[in-house]
């Protein structure tokens, strides 16, 4: 039990599987919500002005929701974090868990989702001595090259590398078993659920 208990702390497992249930679910709201990312804010923010740019207001109002609910789960994320760390996780996971039971609208279901993206990004970036988002990999890719590259390597590179491959593959390892399971219906959301429960449910809960 305690060898399971010390690999489930690797910082590079915790990350993946995050950044795996971001992928995931970004996967969901791009091809079963109409083309926008639940997960991914940048890809919105572009997709919105095209649309503005284009004069597609019903497009670009569906773009504005995501992001607002994305940055309302952020908001609330920050607001229990300090006294509550795995809360956030958990109003994730029962926001996700409606949308694979209930299965609502779209617009309902991308409020949800993105809302629950928006709790994960704040409620988790820091795992062991690597600091990273679990929902964007755009930075983790740039962070990969750099390391390549540098001729300055940092002290830590040994341990950083590991997690950053982790997070960039997971996400897409996230995405793509998404669009493998999606003749499964709605029910798939709760394979990322079932990922966020050891978080939720771990004892004790360590920094991250």
């Amino acid at each position: 039990m305690n060898a399971i208990l010390r690999f489930w702390q690797t910082p590079w497992l915790r990350a993946g599987l995050l950044c795996g249930i971001a992928g995931f679910v970004d996967a969901v709201g791009y091809v079963d919500l109409g083309g926008v990312f639940a997960a991914n804010m940048t890809g919105n923010t572009v997709l919105l002005a095209m649309s503005v740019a284009q004069g597609q207001w019903a497009n670009a109002l569906v773009y504005v929701i995501t992001l607002t609910s994305f940055s309302a789960g952020v908001a609330v994320a920050y607001l229990l974090e300090a006294k509550h760390l795995r809360v956030p996780l958990l109003i994730e996971a029962l926001l996700i868990t409606v949308v694979a039971l209930v299965a609502p609208g779209k617009t309902a279901a991308l409020i949800m989702l993105a809302g629950a993206m928006g709790l994960q990004a704040a409620s988790m970036t820091r795992f062991g001595t690597v600091t990273i988002s679990t929902v964007v990999v755009t930075s983790v890719i740039v962070r990969i090259v750099e390391g390549g590259v540098s001729r300055k390597k940092p002290p830590d590179i040994a341990l950083t590398m590991p997690v950053l491959a982790a997070a960039w593959s997971a996400y897409a390892i996230g995405a793509a078993a998404s669009v493998a399971a999606s003749p499964l219906g709605d029910a798939i959301l709760l394979l990322p659920v079932a990922g966020l429960l050891p978080f939720i449910f771990e004892r004790p809960h360590p920094a991250t």
